[in-house]
């Protein structure tokens, strides 16, 4: 399963990539992508547009900007390949 998220905006920013292996988003046009590979990931907390991973060395915070409903599709792509991969997720 793969699944990219692009901004209604444009197709370059920002951008959520979720994969079998790892989550790569990227928040703005000149930001660098932060990519987690969910053998790193222990557990997600979603926030409005923000994660909060906990992983195996510590906790990142990611923050996105977009629509309210690309958020919704972003935060239920990102739970239900968690929960599959046995990943705790919590609503904030």
């Amino acid at each position: 399963m793969a699944l990219t998220i692009t901004s209604e905006r444009s197709n370059y920013s920002p951008k959520v990539r979720v994969t079998d292996e790892q989550i790569e988003i990227r928040s703005g046009f000149f930001q660098k992508n932060t990519i987690l590979l969910w053998t790193d990931i222990r557990a997600i907390t979603l926030l409005s547009y923000s994660f909060v991973f906990e992983l195996t060395e510590g906790v990142q915070k990611v923050e996105y900007h977009t629509s309210a409903s690309t958020s919704k599709e972003i935060k239920a792509a990102i739970w239900k390949l968690a929960e599959a991969k046995g990943i705790v997720v919590a609503a904030g």
